[in-house]
């Protein structure tokens, strides 16, 4: 007899058995694709040079110097 509004119904029970095994498998694969992936990432990353220049100015006011920086 199935009983098709059950909380528990055999393809339930099945499901359940199967995630480890699934969370088993999704590591492995994981772990089989990561080199593949950080070889992509290190293809595609591009350098970017920022160059900062400063100027220091100084003026006279009353006699005393004040620098600007």
């Amino acid at each position: 007899m199935i009983f098709q509004n059950s909380i528990c119904s055999s393809a339930d029970i099945l499901e359940r058995r199967n995630l480890p095994m699934l969370a088993k498998t999704i590591l492995a694969l994981n772990k089989f694709s990561l080199p593949i992936n950080s070889r992509n990432q290190q293809r595609s990353t591009t350098k970017t040079r920022t160059t900062t220049t400063t100027t220091a100015t100084a003026t006279a006011i009353d006699g005393r110097t004040q620098t600007n920086v």
